[in-house]
């Protein structure tokens, strides 16, 4: 399952209107908060804001590469028809930073569906539907224990939401140096010396 977002119901909300945290939850303070004494959300709060979703023609490395005897060939977002354009997010949101562990699933659910299980490795095998529900109960969970203010939820991201945390305020394909960030093909390559 994907990272989850507590995010304002409706511009009406004090903490959208203000643009405020929400408050601070079981003493884990602003980056963190429970689902029960042993099992947090660990996440990053997102201010309102504008960016260019999307890729521009120039960005040739943003939909991966196809591998041929002749080498590597770049394929741009452009070509998929992600064409670049402007999106206002008016609402400020906090998001999890990494999916939702097994740990988090079985806190709120109550079973593992989960293929490669892990209590720290992401949830696997998961429907949409049972991916609202979890948001759902855990929703209802926090509004009884006085987590959640009035009118937020939590929900999948957006497509739109989950870019923009991911882009941290850059412009360009990732948010920092990626062969510093992450392992992914090329630094593969570099450190095993095979394409696989």
């Amino acid at each position: 399952m994907s990272e989850i977002t507590a995010h304002s119901e409706n511009e009406g909300s004090r903490v959208a209107r203000n643009r405020e945290r929400p408050p601070p939850t079981h003493g884990f303070g602003e980056t963190a908060i429970g689902i029960h004494p042993s099992t947090i959300i660990r996440g990053s709060w997102i201010p309102s804001g504008s960016f260019f979703m999307g890729s521009p023609v120039s960005e040739c490395r943003s939909f991966g590469a196809t591998i041929s005897d002749a080498g590597i060939n770049y394929t741009s977002g452009e070509s998929y028809g992600e064409h670049q354009h402007q999106v206002i997010l008016s609402h400020p949101f906090f998001i999890s930073e990494v999916p939702c562990t097994q740990e988090q699933w079985i806190a709120i659910i109550k079973h593992n569906p989960s293929h490669f299980v892990g209590d720290q490795r992401p949830v696997d095998s998961v429907r949409w539907s049972d991916a609202m529900e979890y948001c759902r109960i855990l929703t209802e969970t926090h509004r009884n224990e006085g987590i959640l203010p009035d009118g937020w939820h939590w929900c999948l991201p957006t497509e739109a939401q989950w870019e923009y945390a991911c882009r941290a305020g850059t412009p360009g394909p990732f948010a920092g140096n990626i062969r510093l960030m992450a392992w992914y093909y090329d630094t593969a390559i570099e450190a095993t010396g095979k394409r696989e």
